[in-house]
This record gives C-alpha cells, sequence and structure tokens, in this order.
C-alpha cells in the first residue's frame, strides 16, 4: 500500500428516510456512530459538541450521551411540520469533536410534510488523520459497515466527487460504487464473479472491496485506478424491483452510451 496520505476521506451512508423514527431514536443512533468514530480516531474524539460553535462539551463514555444528544436533535427539526411531534422527522445534527481537529460530521434525513425521501450520514476526516486509511483499513472498513448497520442503510461508501459523478453516475437514489462499497442485499443485488475484488458478507450486505491501493482511487483527481471494474460493478447490478442498474439510472446510462460511441 502507498505511503501517500489522502487529503481528504469521506464516508457517506445513505437510507430512505424513516416516518417511524423518534428524536430518541435518531439521538440514539448518532451516539452510536460518535462511539463508532471515536474506536478510529480515539486520540480526538474523546468528548463531542453538538456543533461547532457548543459550549458544553459530552464525553463519548457517557452513558447518557444519547439523551443528552436529544434535544439538539429536536431544535433542528422544521418546527412548522414537527413542532406537535416527537418525531425524527428532517432532523440534521452536526456534531463536532469537542478539541477541535480536521473533522466534520452530518447526520440526518429529508422530510416534508407527507413526503420522506432520504436519509445520510457522513464523516469526513482531512490529513493527518486520513492516515487511518493507509494504517488501519480495517478499522475504517469497520466504521463504514458499521454506521451501515446503525442507519439501516442501503448503501455506503467512500465518496469522491469523481467517481460519484461520473464513474456511478450517482441519481441520490441509486448504488454508488467506490474503492470499498456497502451494499443492502434487499435493496440491489451485484454479481461480482470474475472482478478483481474482495468481497464479504456484512450487517445484512455485501461489501466490496477493490484489490487497488485504495489512495489512488480515492486520491488525486486525474487517476483512472479501479474505473473499469466500478464500471462493471454499476452494470451488474441488479435493483430489488428487477431493473438493471444503466435502466434505472439514466445519467449512467447516458455516460455507458457516451463511451461506447467514444
Amino acid at each position: 500500500m502507498t505511503d501517500d496520505i489522502l487529503r481528504t476521506l469521506h464516508l457517506q451512508v445513505g437510507w430512505a428516510s424513516r416516518s417511524d423514527w423518534t428524536v430518541a431514536d435518531g439521538a440514539e443512533r448518532i451516539a452510536k456512530s460518535l462511539r463508532l468514530v471515536h474506536d478510529v480516531w480515539p486520540e480526538t474524539t474523546e468528548a463531542f459538541k453538538t456543533s461547532r460553535s457548543a459550549k458544553q462539551a459530552i464525553s463519548v463514555d457517557d452513558p447518557d450521551l444519547a439523551r443528552r444528544l436529544a434535544p439538539a436533535v429536536k431544535a433542528t427539526r422544521n418546527r412548522n411540520i414537527f413542532k406537535d411531534s416527537e418525531l425524527f422527522g428532517d432532523a440534521t445534527l452536526r456534531p463536532a469533536p469537542a478539541g477541535g481537529g480536521p473533522m466534520s460530521m452530518s447526520f440526518g434525513q429529508v422530510a416534508t410534510a407527507g413526503r420522506w425521501t432520504r436519509g445520510t450520514a457522513t464523516v469526513r476526516v482531512d490529513a493527518p488523520l486520513t492516515a487511518a486509511l493507509v494504517e488501519r483499513p480495517a478499522a475504517v472498513l469497520d466504521l463504514l459497515t458499521g454506521l451501515a448497520e446503525v442507519w439501516q442503510a442501503r448503501n455506503a461508501w467512500f465518496d469522491t466527487p469523481r467517481v460519484r459523478q461520473e464513474w456511478s453516475c450517482w441519481t441520490g437514489d441509486s448504488p454508488v460504487y467506490s474503492w470499498a462499497t456497502w451494499l443492502h442485499s434487499g435493496w440491489a443485488t451485484v454479481d461480482t464473479a470474475g472482478l478483481d475484488v474482495d468481497t464479504s458478507e456484512v450487517a445484512g450486505g455485501k461489501l466490496v472491496v477493490l484489490r487497488v491501493d485504495p489512495v489512488a482511487v480515492l486520491g488525486d483527481e486525474s487517476r483512472e485506478v479501479g474505473k473499469d471494474v466500478i464500471r462493471q460493478l454499476a452494470v451488474r447490478t441488479i435493483m430489488a424491483d428487477g431493473r438493471p442498474l444503466p435502466e434505472a439510472n439514466e445519467r449512467l446510462r447516458a455516460a455507458l452510451a457516451a463511451e461506447a460511441g467514444a
């Protein structure tokens, strides 16, 4: 594995918004997420604030962490829609390490009156914390799949704009593939036979990891490492309704057609 260090490491997890989750449910999931982050970067995440501007810090080991987060979670909701409700709704919390540091996070979902769309959990770290991907890749992969399990996700991946916008052509409602990708088996399936990837069943889905240096895929935007395998994963994906992903994803279909005609 290369000695290069990524400038940014961005984990992305997506799920279908849940109309039955309460504020307490959301706060508990955020608390679990913070503890998973702490497992990877313990030296900088001993305590968190509910936002960068918040004054009070809460220890990640506090057994009442979820209960302490709940008021801040509730305060982020659209009060015109959820003022008389304990639903998690459209809450979004952006906790930050109390000691500062190159890390940002966001946990929340999109919901309006009568419409529930999608939820996202993001964890972004900048150098030197990105060295964890080189030094402890298994721990970072555990974080990705752990977040997917906590949020009952459909898809989880290491995000980079080039991969998401050009290689996987995300529409917001279809899988994104990257150096390492987790895909819930009830949402979509992918045939990895013959591809240069390692797979494992974890957290109710399939974890697919390219057999290449992750920095080469996620780092320098000019590199093409992994593109062909990622394209093959996308082409081989079948959505739960039986449609191949290129049929369900107009952007991906157009990109494939453009490449074929080049």
